[in-house]
């Protein structure tokens, strides 16, 4: 599945059940919370979760049971490098105007997941462009950084 599209996944289970996400673990163990406490999946899970969850089929406690797998697999099939993911899925790395939108609701709550969704439009909208930019400079350096330019030279100093 391309990254676009699981971030667009992500973003919709996270909306369609606001009790899906908590930013404060990979995932979470049906069997730490109370019953009503839990969304009918019984998946609790950060970004990094649901995106191993949607992509892998994952829930419950099998999810539970991948945790030590799941920021390296998210990292994959988000196509994030570690600066990214850190960003993305550490609210400690976030900036300081979403650390302060996000604790000011509760894990569960509609107003929480909206803050996550919102981070994540946010997200993708500051930093696709910058790794799209990052790998075109890189192209654009290595045909100007004089490769080629050598037989140029030679050419017309015959």
């Amino acid at each position: 599945m391309k990254p676009e599209k699981l971030f667009d996944k992500i973003e919709a289970a996270i909306l369609e059940e606001p009790k899906r996400i908590n930013m404060s673990n990979w995932a979470f163990s049906p069997a730490l919370y109370n019953k009503r406490d839990l969304p009918a999946c019984q998946t609790i899970g950060c970004i990094a979760g649901w995106a191993v969850a949607i992509a892998r089929k994952l829930r419950g406690q099998a999810l539970k049971d991948y945790f030590w797998d799941i920021e390296i697999d998210a990292m994959s099939l988000l196509k994030l490098d570690s600066i990214e993911a850190s960003r993305l899925f550490g609210p400690a790395n976030w900036p300081l105007k979403w650390r302060i939108r996000l604790g000011r609701h509760e894990p569960g709550t509609k107003a929480y997941a909206k803050v996550v969704v919102d981070y994540i439009h946010w997200w993708r909208k500051e930093n696709r462009p910058v790794a799209k930019a990052v790998k075109s400079r890189k192209s654009h350096v290595m045909s100007t950084s004089g490769v080629g330019r050598k037989k140029k030279a030679k050419k017309h100093a015959s």
